[in-house]
């Protein structure tokens, strides 16, 4: 769901459009080629508006009666979606959950999705990033070449005071990108515009990638060691064994933490094991329990791992699990 690179933006709208076939055209033009199912409405409704930011494509949809689009790899491009109003339902590789105005989806390139709904009046939120472009500012925020496709979680969590600073700010930049000349007219501000939404994204949706840890100032140890522990935080028994796998000794590997990081090897394989555990509580469609997580992410102790999940998220882990469901 992006418009396809190379394609001609549509005009900032609204557009409205009317029966499947122009709106299977719209969107497939703006997007990407999709199917859609109507359930049989005697009419079919599309109105569309969009704004193109340099490599950042905003877009707001709404329709008059139940539809369901169903788009194959997105292959170019990474997409979130959320609605503003009511509720939708969507699909990630057949994989069944709700969106709420606190709760959008993020889908990746390589994956297949589907969005449902409209049969309650909404309109749903659409950002899509080029993938080449965001995969570049990501490894140029963190100094680090980029060898695989961003592990954002399914869902972004809209509560967190930095994805709800960076869905107001992307609202505001599509009220002001609507708006005939202006700043928004000029080259330069698109792209500033378009930097600074991927910036804003990739804190919110992924900010153990962004966070002070990944400096470029640190030792090569000190980074290598961050990687092996972002890939599996699970799979890191001991300091002594992380200490092994990148050539140095615990103590040297100890030292060389706390002077760059100002934690130690355990403190901050535990936050990372944290990261997981929430982002698993976070996507109830794929979590049996509270204890199933905690164990997938190397927690022995449930009460220990509540002890410390609630000091690092201001919530019990069952809460968290809770709200996610409902």
């Amino acid at each position: 769901m992006g418009r396809p690179i190379g394609a001609e933006p549509p005009s900032a709208g609204p557009l409205h459009l009317f029966g499947v076939d122009a709106a299977v055209k719209a969107g497939s033009t703006l997007f990407y080629p999709h199917e859609l199912d109507s359930f049989g409405a005697r009419s079919l409704n599309l109105t569309l508006t969009s704004v193109d930011l340099d490599a950042v494509t905003i877009a707001t949809i709404s329709y008059n009666a139940r539809v369901r689009i169903s788009t194959e790899e997105l292959t170019d491009g990474y997409q979130f979606n959320v609605p503003l109003h009511a509720s939708l339902s969507t699909s990630v590789d057949g994989r069944r959950s709700l969106l709420f105005p606190n709760r959008g989806a993020v889908y990746g390139p390589t994956e297949t999705s589907a969005i449902e709904g409209w049969q309650i009046p909404d309109t749903m939120l659409a950002v899509k990033f080029r993938r080449e472009t965001l995969e570049a500012h990501l490894a140029g925020m963190t100094g680090r070449s980029l060898n695989r496709l961003i592990p954002f979680n399914s869902h972004l969590d809209l509560t967190g005071a930095a994805a709800r600073q960076w869905l107001g700010t992307t609202r505001l930049l599509f009220s002001h990108g609507r708006t005939s000349g202006g700043l928004f007219g000029h080259p330069l501000m698109m792209r500033s515009a378009s930097q600074a939404l991927m910036t804003g994204f990739l804190i919110a949706a992924y900010p153990e990638s962004l966070s002070s840890e990944h400096s470029e100032i640190a030792p090569p140890v000190v980074r290598r060691a961050l990687e092996i522990i972002d890939d599996a935080p699970q799979d890191v028994v001991s300091v002594v064994e992380l200490a092994r796998a990148v050539g140095v000794s615990a103590r040297a590997l100890q030292a060389a933490f706390r002077e760059h990081l100002s934690e130690s090897p355990g403190q901050y394989v535990r936050r990372a094991r944290l990261r997981g555990a929430h982002r698993d509580l976070l996507a109830p469609e794929v979590t049996s329990s509270v204890a199933s997580v905690a164990a997938k992410w190397g927690f022995a102790h449930l009460g220990r791992f509540a002890d410390s999940y609630a000091r690092e998220y201001g919530q019990l882990p069952s809460e968290t699990l809770r709200r996610a469901r409902f």
